[in-house]
């Protein structure tokens, strides 16, 4: 088990307590968030994970603007929120005022005592229903089918579409609506890694 966690990593920890779980987690939050939107377990632990940085019991590091790596003062926590810039994700002020923050960890050994392997009773939820895995590859096969949206190349090519299949995607193979930016940051994720391939 790695001795630092990203954010994704902690979250998934405070709503399984399972290390397989962990390994599997995404890099990015917002990720998280999407495959996990039936699990109600995941906006609890990310309130629980953002309250303990807001108090100082849990203290991360990030790369600075500047390129250095730092502890994050807990007062900055109250708002600073993950956005996702094409393939990586910052957590920023919001609205946007000051330093933003990369590549975000905490030690997985303080998130463990601090969130033991025995979580209270009740605290599990449900297992997320959607596959983080089976969302890239519809992503992938749209793309392989219909071509990366460029309107400058293709006036009825664009990005909303793949969205709006995305988001059709989801209704169809969970059966209720998906949220609809979270949809959105997780293409714009993957439009960026296959536009560097």
């Amino acid at each position: 088990m790695s001795v630092l966690w990203n954010l994704s990593q902690a979250i998934t920890w405070i709503s399984t307590r399972s290390n397989d779980a962990v390994t599997e987690a995404p890099d990015e939050v917002l990720i998280l968030k999407l495959i996990g939107l039936n699990n109600s377990a995941i906006p609890d632990a990310e309130r629980e994970l953002w309250r303990a940085l807001q108090t100082g019991e849990l203290q991360a590091t990030g790369i600075c603007n500047d390129g250095e790596r730092r502890v994050i003062p807990s007062e900055r926590w109250r708002d600073l929120r993950p956005i996702l810039h094409g393939s990586y994700e910052a957590l920023e002020p919001r609205p946007y005022a000051g330093k933003s923050f990369l590549d975000v960890v905490v030690l997985s050994a303080v998130v463990r005592k601090q969130w033991p392997a025995s979580p209270p009773k009740g605290k599990r939820g449900p297992k997320p229903k959607v596959d983080f895995d089976e969302f890239e590859l519809e992503v992938h096969r749209w793309l392989t089918e219909n071509g990366m949206p460029d309107p400058q190349l293709d006036p009825n090519s664009r990005q909303a579409d793949l969205e709006r299949h995305m988001s059709e995607f989801h209704n169809d193979t969970i059966g209720e609506s998906r949220n609809r930016v979270l949809v959105t940051d997780a293409i714009a994720s993957y439009m960026s890694r296959y536009k560097g391939l």
